[in-house]
């Protein structure tokens, strides 16, 4: 347990509080100072302090009559264990008996899904292009953005011989203090768009992942460069 406790909520249907996450480990400080350094449980919303070396006939769980807030945080798997987030409560006890709860925190930490098959099936009767600058430096890769204009992209449907092909460009990860319209979503979020023009590129930045295009296509974010 090192310098936490354990304490496992089963069976809490309260409001504020996930139930997938019922079953799940939690640690907290805020029981050691009082009632020691041990495994809690909540159990139909009491409080209990498992009894690890209780012998027979003695109870495996005792009530505390704890009356305060316990904070409690752990890292939870979601969506087939694909997501891992970073999870905090704040419950209020009154004589050991779980009053509410309130969800604190809850920060992704890990994105382990293949995000690549997120993009769009081609119509069959659309011609799809992707400019890739997956192995350039991200130096390289800002300045290939900041150089693209609607002539470039219409002299790559022309030489398509396809003035409708999409075009996908992947975009890089953000980088911490860049402010380049381009680049600001997130590593876990991004990043190419179907574009035809610049129009639309622009307008499918600051994480807005769901863009009609002027020209009525449906602009999609995927993550090309998501690599777990």
């Amino acid at each position: 347990m090192g310098n936490f406790s354990d304490i496992r909520p089963v069976n809490i249907t309260h409001e504020g509080f996930d139930r997938s996450h019922n079953g799940q480990y939690f640690q907290t400080k805020d029981l050691d100072m009082k009632y020691g350094m041990a495994d809690y449980c909540i159990f139909n919303g009491q409080l209990y302090r498992n009894v690890s070396d209780a012998g027979a006939g003695e109870s495996a769980a005792v009530p505390v009559p704890h009356t305060g807030t316990v904070d409690i945080y752990t890292s939870v798997k979601e969506c087939n264990q694909k997501l891992i987030y970073w999870v905090e409560y704040q419950l209020v006890f009154e004589a050991g008996k779980l009053m509410t709860v309130v969800l604190m925190d809850k920060t992704l930490q890990e994105d382990l899904r293949d995000l690549s098959k997120l993009r769009p099936s081609k119509p069959a009767n659309r011609v799809e292009v992707t400019i890739s600058v997956k192995e350039l430096s991200g130096e390289r890769q800002r300045a290939f953005a900041a150089s693209l204009t609607d002539d470039k992209l219409s002299r790559i449907r022309d030489i398509l011989g396809e003035p409708t092909a999409s075009i996908f460009f992947p975009a890089v990860p953000v980088v911490e203090g860049n402010n380049d319209p381009f680049l600001r979503l997130s590593s876990a979020m991004t990043v190419a768009s179907v574009v035809q023009s610049m129009e639309d590129l622009r307008s499918a930045a600051d994480e807005n992942l769901n863009v009609i295009s002027p020209t009525g296509d449906r602009i999609v974010l995927i993550d090309e460069l998501h690599s777990k």
